[in-house]
């Protein structure tokens, strides 16, 4: 198959220079800059302001805070069952199903694996495998903040730094192991439904990976040193999370992976390409 021209473009890019600008231009509160980049974002891409928090686009201090933006208390409606996985964000449903041998769909034609994807957490890799993951790719247009798809206790996260190829349907498509290139935070949680792990993935011109409990990991692509970060489960150190707590964001446009260890689940009816939203059921035990 033919290599697409924007495909070897990114190979060819400076993609760690052009994300710098990206999230230079996001974070700046110049008033005419920051007003043209959303005017011109929104131009481009239909965002349903009457569900935000703020409602008037240019009544943001930067484009960042603009693409961040917090919805509205009641703008979603979270599943309440707490035997369901909930998806963590808005977006469209790449991916789904059962890890088999540790092997996980990224496009027709295309797998990975579980090792490559963790960074040889060879505990877990065993652990997931036989499991469940879903994979949202999160377009321009979409809310960009991350939330909890079920209640769980932070036991580790691991921030893998990597390439920042665009994570879109064509690189996905194109690009063998895209998600194990890319940077990426990993965030172990225990639950009452067994292990899970939320993945951020970076990619092009995403300024930052933040998560709640860590802050922006972009810092770490100076050095390209991974990070890796423990949370003891005991009374004094114990951080629970409860569904649809916000847990992290975006600067731009990216991918959440979910992995469940658990091997009895039924699917919501689902199908790849299609929208979901943050708190809608994925699965239930």
């Amino acid at each position: 198959m033919k290599t697409p021209v924007a495909i070897t473009l990114q190979h060819l890019a400076p993609q760690i220079l052009l994300t710098r600008l990206a999230g230079w231009l996001a974070q700046n509160r110049t008033i005419w800059l920051k007003n043209a980049l959303i005017k011109y974002f929104l131009s481009r891409h239909p965002v349903d302001l009457s569900e935000t928090k703020i409602s008037d686009p240019l009544a943001y201090e930067n484009f960042h805070s603009f693409f961040t933006r917090e919805l509205k208390s009641d703008a979603r409606t979270i599943d309440p069952r707490a035997n369901v996985f909930c998806s963590p964000v808005d977006g469209i449903i790449s991916q789904f199903g059962t890890i088999n041998q540790q092997n996980l769909v990224q496009a027709k034609g295309h797998t990975y694996t579980l090792p490559a994807l963790l960074g040889k957490y060879d505990k877990l890799c065993e652990r997931f495998d036989g499991g469940q993951y879903s994979t949202i790719y999160l377009s321009p247009k979409h809310y960009h903040r991350v939330h909890m798809p079920i209640d769980g206790k932070l036991l580790a996260c691991r921030y893998i730094p990597g390439r920042l190829f665009s994570v879109n349907q064509q690189t996905s498509e194109h690009v063998p192991e895209l998600f194990c290139q890319n940077e990426r935070a990993v965030l172990l949680f225990k639950t009452d439904m067994g292990m899970i792990a939320i993945i951020f993935v970076g990619a092009m011109l995403v300024g930052n990976i933040v998560t709640r409990f860590t802050g922006s990991l972009s810092i770490n692509r100076t050095h390209n040193e991974p990070l890796f970060l423990e949370y003891p489960d005991t009374p004094k150190h114990r951080i629970h999370v409860k569904k649809g707590d916000d847990i992290g964001h975006f600067t731009m446009g990216s991918t959440v992976i979910i992995l469940s260890e658990q091997q009895n689940a039924h699917w919501a009816n689902l199908s790849t390409g299609q929208e979901c939203q943050m708190g809608q059921a994925l699965f239930e035990i």
